[in-house]
C-alpha cells in the first residue's frame, strides 16, 4: 500500500484537521502542478454579479458584495448543495440590506457555516452560494444569473460539494467509524495458488461515496460538477478530491487505484473529461479544422466523435434520472454544458 500513501486509521469526524488537510493539500497541489486544471482563459478576471465576502477566520459576520467594481480581487469558491424541503436563508429584496451590512455566521444553515470555514481555511476570501447571491424573488435576476452558470462554476478556483447532505442543515462534516474504512490486510492460505499476503478493499469507494450520494441525485448539480475544474466532495464517511487530473480520497490521497474508479455508466465526469481532452488536442488548430470530413482533425484519432457522442448519451441518461423541483428548469439546468459543447 506504500505506492498509494495509505495514511492508516482516519479520524472519527470528517471535519478533523487531518481530513481537511487532505483536501487543502490536494487543492494546493492542483493549483501549482496540474496544467490541465487551469481555468478557461478570459480577457479579464471573471466574478459572479454578487458574492459573499467571508472575511477572516475569526470574523463573526459575512456580507454580500456586488462585484461590478472588482478588478482582480483574488479567487472565489462555489458551494454545491441540496436545498432540501426546508428553504435555506435566501437573498430577497427584504433580506438584501441585512446581507450587505453583514450577517452573523451563526444565523446561516450549517452547510453554509461549514463551507465558510473551508473557504477561510483555504485562504480564499469569497464564496458564491446560489441562494445568497441570486435574488429568489426576482424572476429576471434569476434568469440572468442562471445563464451565467458556465462561468460562475467554470471560473471558480474550487467547488465545495456538500455531497452527503440531503439539505442545508446537515452540514459538510459527519461522524464515522474509521475501523470500517480503508483496505484490509488478508493472508490467504486456503490454496497454494493464491497463498500469500493481500490487501483488499471495496471497489465501489468512489461510486458509493460520490456518484450515489444525495447531492448527485439533483439535476442542477450535474451541471455544477461538470463545469467545475476542481471539486472537494464532503462525503458521509470520507472526503474526496476531484479535478481534471486526479480522483483521490482520504484513504488513497495520491489517487484512487484503477479498480476503485467508477464504471463508465456511473461516472459523472466522463463527458467533462472527453471535452477537456478534445479542447487540449485542438487548442492550436486553425478555426476551419472542423469544416470538412477531410480536415486533419476529423481524419485524425484525436477527435473520437463516436466516443464523445457516447459520453454525451451517458450524461443525458444519468441527467434524466436526476430529481428536479421545477420541471420547467430541465433545459436551463444544462445550459452551461450546452454552451461548452
Amino acid at each position: 500500500m506504500e505506492k498509494y500513501n495509505y495514511p492508516g486509521l482516519l479520524a472519527r469526524n470528517t471535519g478533523s484537521p487531518g481530513a481537511l488537510n487532505f483536501l487543502l493539500s490536494k487543492y494546493k497541489e492542483c493549483r501549482q502542478e496540474h496544467v490541465q486544471c487551469g481555468l478557461r482563459d478570459l480577457p479579464n478576471p471573471f466574478y459572479p454579479s454578487r458574492i459573499i465576502d467571508v472575511g477572516e477566520m475569526d470574523d463573526e459576520n459575512v456580507c454580500l458584495r456586488t462585484t461590478d467594481t472588482f478588478d482582480d480581487e483574488g479567487p472565489y469558491f462555489c458551494l454545491s448543495h441540496c436545498w432540501g424541503e426546508m428553504q435555506p436563508y435566501v437573498l430577497t429584496k427584504e433580506t438584501e440590506p441585512m446581507l450587505r451590512r453583514g450577517l452573523p455566521v451563526g444565523t446561516l444553515p450549517k452547510t453554509f457555516r461549514d463551507a465558510i470555514v473551508v473557504t477561510r481555511k483555504s485562504q480564499v476570501r469569497y464564496l458564491w452560494i446560489d441562494s445568497l447571491c441570486i435574488f429568489q424573488d426576482d424572476v429576471d435576476d434569476w434568469s440572468t444569473e442562471a445563464s451565467h452558470m458556465r462561468d460562475v462554476y467554470g471560473q471558480a478556483a474550487c467547488t465545495i460539494a456538500a455531497t452527503a447532505a440531503k439539505n442545508s442543515d446537515e452540514g459538510l462534516f459527519f461522524e464515522r467509524t474509521p475501523e470500517l474504512l480503508g483496505p484490509r490486510e488478508i493472508r490467504a492460505t486456503w490454496t497454494p495458488t493464491v497463498a500469500g499476503l493481500f490487501w483488499c478493499d471495496r471497489e465501489t469507494i468512489w461510486t458509493d461515496g460520490v456518484e450515489r450520494a444525495p447531492l448527485s441525485s439533483r439535476a442542477w448539480v450535474a451541471q455544477e460538477r461538470h463545469l467545475s475544474s476542481r471539486t472537494m466532495h464532503f462525503g458521509a464517511t470520507q472526503l474526496f478530491w476531484e479535478c481534471h487530473q486526479c480522483k483521490a480520497s482520504e484513504c488513497y490521497p495520491t489517487g484512487l487505484p484503477n479498480w476503485a474508479l467508477p464504471f463508465w455508466s456511473e461516472d459523472g465526469s466522463t463527458l467533462k473529461s472527453d471535452i477537456r481532452h478534445i479542447r487540449q488536442r485542438t487548442a492550436n488548430l486553425p478555426s476551419n479544422s472542423f469544416d470538412t470530413k477531410d480536415s486533419p482533425l476529423v481524419q485524425s484519432e484525436a477527435m473520437h466523435p463516436t466516443e464523445l457522442y457516447h459520453s454525451w448519451g451517458v450524461f443525458r441518461i444519468s441527467y434524466s434520472m436526476c430529481d428536479m423541483t421545477k420541471e420547467e428548469d430541465k433545459l436551463v439546468a444544462i445550459q452551461g454544458i450546452a454552451k461548452g459543447m
